[in-house]
């Protein structure tokens, strides 16, 4: 997987060296939790198709999307002085398909349409009645599961045994130091465990 935008000498086409403003804005999406989890490749197929993988997608670091794939039809480009970029997206609601972009002599990527990930940008050239694999650009920025309370305690070393075991010891009985309360407790840092139940869970917030 890789968001790539190469240099001129390395480009075939000179607009894909282009770095549009759509393209940083994939990246500050990702920052938030917002891009790739799993495949979602987009890949020439025959004529003016392009195949998209099957994959996950994410949103704001909730629960994957699962993207089932599928074919895309592009629009032809017969226009023979001007270029288009389409792209290829997939939703919030699991659906990929194509943004597309504006017929113009210096072309820029479109932006998302609606909640949506960007998976690849499209070039089509003056006169393109078939798509070639070089006319197509990676554009999908990996993002990674966020931990879950079990998975950052065997990550860290913190605990060694299965997850219904550590669930189960998340569910610690009242002690006597304080009525029952919740599972976990999130605590900023310094921040006194005095009256919490035996067995709390501690989770301490960033300083």
């Amino acid at each position: 997987m890789s968001w790539t935008i190469p240099n001129r000498q390395d480009a075939y086409y000179e607009v894909q060296s282009r770095l549009f403003q759509s393209a940083l804005f994939d990246l500050v999406l990702a920052r938030n939790g917002t891009g790739v989890r799993t495949g979602c490749s987009v890949s020439f197929s025959a004529g003016m198709t392009v195949s998209v993988s099957s994959g996950t997608v994410q949103f704001n670091g909730s629960a994957p999307v699962n993207i089932a794939g599928g074919n895309l039809n592009l629009s032809a480009n017969a226009n023979g002085s001007s270029g288009r970029i389409d792209i290829i997206q997939a939703s919030n609601l699991g659906v990929i398909s194509i943004v597309p972009g504006t017929l113009s002599v210096e072309p820029v990527e479109p932006n998302l349409s609606g909640t949506a990930v960007k998976l690849a940008s499209i070039y089509l050239p003056p006169n393109t009645s078939a798509l070639t694999s070089a006319m197509i650009s990676d554009r999908r920025v990996e993002v990674v599961a966020p931990y879950s309370v079990y998975e950052y305690a065997v990550n860290t070393g913190q605990y060694a045994g299965t997850e219904a075991n550590f669930l189960s010891s998340l569910q610690g009985p009242a002690g006597p130091t304080g009525p029952a309360g919740e599972a976990v407790q999130f605590l900023d840092p310094g921040e006194s465990t005095a009256g919490l139940p035996n067995g709390t869970k501690i989770c301490r917030r960033y300083s």
